[in-house]
């Protein structure tokens, strides 16, 4: 059903605007408390750390809804990727850079 669909596009969208404002409230959050080279180094193998598990999660978890949606854990894993490295180059190497993640790294095939 065409009105089911586009109900849940919304709530997707929904979902990667809120996970946005949470990334961006990391990166503010880490910018403010990370003193010096040894906790930025800490964040680092934490953040890689975490994000690596939670995409791992999330992959496995929604792997099935995924290819009913017409995308690919890769392609989800390439986006998921691109999300995190944003955040650790923003925290890390290029804080006047960052800019509030947004629907260009989090992709959702669109069922026709």
């Amino acid at each position: 059903d065409a009105r089911l669909l586009k109900r849940f596009f919304a709530a997707v969208q929904e979902i990667a605007g809120d996970e946005a404002v949470h990334l961006s409230f990391h990166v503010e959050f880490f910018r403010r408390h990370l003193d010096g080279p040894l906790d930025r180094a800490r964040f680092a193998a934490v953040w890689v750390a975490a994000s690596t598990a939670a995409s791992a999660v999330m992959l496995v978890d929604h792997g099935g809804l995924l290819a009913e949606l017409g995308t690919s854990r890769r392609a989800l894993a390439a986006s998921e990727l691109r999300a995190a490295a944003a955040v650790l180059a923003a925290v890390m190497v290029q804080p006047a850079a960052w800019e509030p993640l947004g629907p260009r790294h989090h992709r959702v095939a669109r069922v026709a």
